[in-house]
């Protein structure tokens, strides 16, 4: 699996320190989370873009040009939005970012999902034997599935207890 040990998501020094035109921030947002989706899969367009826009998760461009915060926050949707509701989304991003500058809530968020998904992939690759590894593959695939539905849902339920 090379393909995890490369896994490598820009950080915040890595961002462009300009402004992009929206094709850009799909080019450079593509590049950088397209080894965590299907072939064919669309990572982010135009018009999820303007959907983030006009649902209030990013601040609309200047000038027809978003900036390296909006860029931040759209590589971080384009993660989350696998797993949560755009509305638990833009709940997320304010919890974080009311905690930490945003410089270092989005390298922190990074860092822990590259250090997560390695340690996952990794533990994947300790399958001792292959007269085992059916078995194996079957209960870390439920092991893992209700794993994701239980922080799902711890997630959920601290968001609405929470409302911060």
């Amino acid at each position: 699996m090379d393909w995890i040990e490369n896994l490598h998501i820009a950080r915040w020094e890595e961002l462009p320190q300009f402004d992009l035109y929206v094709d850009q921030i799909v080019d450079f947002i593509t590049r950088n989370l397209a080894s965590l989706y299907e072939k064919d899969e669309k990572i982010i367009t135009r018009t999820m873009i303007n959907g983030y826009v006009k649902q209030g998760l990013i601040l609309p461009p200047v000038k027809k040009k978003y900036s390296r915060d909006q860029l931040a926050y759209l590589m971080v949707i384009c993660l989350l939005k696998n797993v949560y509701s755009l509305e638990e989304v833009k709940e997320l991003l304010r919890i974080q970012i009311a905690a930490f500058p945003l410089d270092r809530s989005y390298d922190y968020f990074l860092i822990e999902f590259e250090d997560c998904l390695k340690n996952i992939f990794h533990q994947d690759e300790t399958k001792q034997t292959p007269a085992t590894y059916r078995n194996q593959e079957v209960v870390f695939l439920l092991h893992s599935t209700v794993l994701s539905l239980v922080y799902k849902i711890k997630i959920q339920k601290s968001l609405k207890s929470d409302a911060r």
